[in-house]
Order: structure tokens, then sequence, then C-alpha cells
């Protein structure tokens, strides 16, 4: 018999994550935060999903928090806003947002344009730019986006810490970790060191590791420890993980400001189509 997964715990496979001191953050068009478990760890508020990995010893569980807008709310910008075209459009997008300084001269976004999963549970949440004036141009636009995304994803991963996870460092995988100022922007946020998978195919290079096992190729657990190559390693930038802890509590705030006002908006929506 031969275990399988979905993509998001097969990309952790492929990512060589094995133990929790690990985490791994995917950065597509929805985005996870994921941590291997050697016991199920479930949060009775339903804000996370926990479930039994490939694997048939030590971390045979994942706990993983989603957000639903991270690739997807760049995507937007690009085609919505700024009506971009072309293969080097995202390479013009990371150009604009490298040139922006961390927090992006105080432009905020909530990167809720489908609802949100962890930590809200919220299918009426919406996003928002806070903090836009006449001085913000497109490159602050950008990178608010990016580290909209970003916040996101670490609101996401403080349930995970919340019910006991510590991990001390992080691989990043997916399409977004090919954007050199995203990677920064991860490790600036998390405040831990950042490394990047040498391919951005680990859904599916996850998918061949339980099934080689399967027909007896090798040892699942210590193949998986010890197959995957990694690229950039990124470390943290001090001042710009200060900055950032200075505005997750804005952050937060902005979306439980706006709660009831996200239904009524919603309600309006309904009422007017």
């Amino acid at each position: 018999m031969i275990a399988g997964g979905a993509d998001a715990p097969l990309a952790t496979l492929a990512a060589g994550v094995v133990d929790p001191s690990t985490m791994v953050v995917t950065l597509s068009s929805g985005s996870q935060v994921i941590i291997p478990a050697s016991t199920p760890v479930v949060d009775s508020l339903g804000r996370i999903h926990t479930w039994c990995s490939p694997l048939d010893q030590g971390a045979r569980w994942y706990q993983m928090g989603a957000t639903l807008a991270s690739g997807l709310a760049l995507s937007w910008l690009r085609e919505h806003v700024f009506a971009l075209e072309g293969p080097d459009t995202y390479a013009k997008l990371d150009r604009w947002a490298a040139d922006t300084p961390p927090g992006a001269e105080g432009l905020l976004f909530l990167p809720y344009l489908a609802g949100e999963r962890t930590p809200h549970l919220d299918p009426h949440a919406r996003a928002v730019f806070l903090g836009l004036s006449t001085g913000h141009h497109r490159g602050h636009l950008t990178r608010a986006v990016m580290e909209g995304a970003t916040l996101a994803l670490y609101d996401a991963a403080r349930i995970l810490t919340d019910l006991g996870s510590r991990p001390t460092r992080l691989i990043l995988v997916g399409g977004g970790a090919r954007s050199t100022v995203w990677r920064q922007i991860v490790a600036d946020v998390f405040g831990i060191p950042v490394t990047t998978l040498a391919t951005v195919d680990g859904s599916a290079l996850g998918a061949a590791l339980p099934a080689g096992a399967g027909i007896r190729a090798y040892d699942l657990n210590q193949t998986a420890s010890t197959w995957a190559r990694y690229d950039e390693f990124v470390q943290p930038n001090a001042n710009a993980h200060r900055l950032y802890q200075r505005l997750l509590p804005i952050f937060r705030d902005a979306y439980t400001k706006h709660r009831d006002d996200f239904r009524l908006l919603a309600e309006i929506a309904s009422n007017t189509t």
C-alpha cells in the first residue's frame, strides 16, 4: 500500500521537512504554513488542519494554517490595477518593490480578496489598502501587497505557535519563492532564517517520494530527510523585523474594526446585483 497526500503536505515532504523544528511556508495563489508534529494537535476552534503524513515513524502528523490570497493578490494587482502584460511583468513588480522601503512608507494591505481561512474563517472578509496617500506610487502598492500577504501568513502561523510549535528555521516553497524581495520580506516578518528549495515544483516531487518507497526502492523517512537540495539562505534583518512587529497590531486591528462592515457591504452587494 502506498500513502499519498494533498499538494501542501507533499511539498513539505519534498522540502525535506520531517521534524517540528522547521516550518514550511508556501507562496502560491493561496498560501500555507505547515509544521510536522509527532502527535496530533487539534485546534478546538477549527482554524487549522491536522492530518496524517505519509511517514510511518517520527513526525507522522502535520499541522497547517492556510490563507487564500498571496500570489492571487499580486496577480490581481498586476492585471486589474496596473494592467501589465508580458513575460517580464513579475520581474518588474519585484524591481518596484525592491526600490520601496520596508513598511511601504505607512501603507498596509489586508489581502482578503476572497475571504480568509486561518485565522479568521470568514468568507466575508475583504481587502483593504490602509494609509494610502498621494505620496504612494506603484512600488508602495506592490510592496504593501507582498507584505500584507506575508503578515497574513504570520497571523496564521501564530495559531501553530500558540498550540506549542517552536520552529527555528523556515523553508520557503512555491512560485512566490522566486522573488528575491518576497523571500526577504518573509524572513523579516517571521524573524527567522529562510531557506528556499532549489526547485519550486515541490508537490509533484513530493508525490514521487512515497511512490518510490511503496515499491521498496528506498526507506521513505531516511530519503525524505536527506534528499532535498536547497538554494538561497536569507537572514532576517533585525530592524525590518522590529518594524513589522509594530505594524502587526495595526494589521490585525484593521480586520477586527471592519469585520462587521465587510458583512454589511456583502449584504448591500447581494441586494444590488
